[in-house]
């Protein structure tokens, strides 16, 4: 007859009240990622926007490239825009070039836009963001850029193409009633002072 198999061993049973050692492990670089994308948006949401600036700029340093790296940069312009919109403009115009297909690069155009119009009092500056974004957008987003479009377009002298944005804009049914006064007044200057 052949001998018994050794019995396998068997783990012993912890003590009661002893916990077993648990490995620490470093969360994964999703995770980390996450994390540090949280805190940029957490930041501007509470309207700091020293702090979202400095997080975002830290989050592309460390993650340059994915669509939270994407959505990063978008938040450090806005927060950028707040205090210096130049830089915004800048900022805006390395994200566009390098961002040609994704969602958000109609939230990038309107930043930059508005920062030009609003912030550098520059529509000149202003008016291939609209552009872009009159042809790319939709709804209240397209009546908007159409109607801004237009009257940077007359702002600078470009009768033609503000005659032809502002017309655009107040026959779309999302003109919001609040910009169409604005647009009507502008046009009704055209027909007054044809250049």
């Amino acid at each position: 007859p052949e001998p018994d198999a050794a019995p396998e061993p068997v783990a012993a049973a912890p003590e009661p009240g002893v916990s077993e050692p648990v490995a620490l492990v470093e969360p994964s670089v999703d995770l980390s990622r996450a994390r540090a994308f949280g805190r940029v948006q957490q930041a501007l949401e509470e309207r700091r926007m020293a702090d979202a600036e400095h997080l975002a700029a830290v989050f592309l340093q460390r993650y340059p490239t994915g669509s939270l790296s994407a959505e990063a940069g978008v938040l450090q312009i806005e927060a950028v825009a707040t205090h210096d919109p130049a830089a915004a403009v800048r900022l805006a115009d390395a994200w566009l070039g390098s961002h040609r297909n994704l969602d958000q690069r109609h939230d990038v155009l309107l930043l930059r836009a508005t920062a030009a119009r609003d912030g550098l009092q520059d529509c000149a500056l202003a008016l291939p963001s609209y552009e872009e974004l009159a042809r790319l957008a939709s709804g209240a987003q397209e009546a908007r850029a159409l109607a801004f479009l237009g009257l940077c377009a007359a702002d600078v002298g470009d009768s033609g193409r503000a005659a032809t944005a502002l017309d655009a804009a107040l026959i779309h049914p999302d003109l919001p009633r609040a910009l169409a006064p604005r647009v009507r007044t502008a046009r009704a200057r055209l027909h007054e002072d044809p250049q």
